[in-house]
């Protein structure tokens, strides 16, 4: 987990939720990232239930800048 931190630690990007710190105690790691107020892509669209052609593309392009720039960076997701 330790190596994931480090790596969140340093992302930065419009598309990547920022991390601001972390802590932990003997069972667990807390984050503490940017609030996504619309929550998670999935439940978004799954309570649209429909979208539109450009809608799709407009999330597959928003998924596809954040995955390019983690990949630059040598990060794999």
């Amino acid at each position: 987990m330790a190596r994931e931190i480090k790596i969140y630690s340093f992302l930065n990007h419009p598309n990547i939720n920022q991390m601001y710190g972390f802590s932990w105690d003997d069972k667990h790691i807390y984050l503490l990232l940017e609030l996504c107020s619309d929550g998670e892509v999935f439940k978004i669209l799954k309570k649209r239930r429909r979208t539109t052609e450009k809608q799709a593309a407009f999330i597959i392009k928003q998924m596809v800048d954040a995955l390019s720039a983690m990949h630059s960076l040598n990060v794999i997701h």
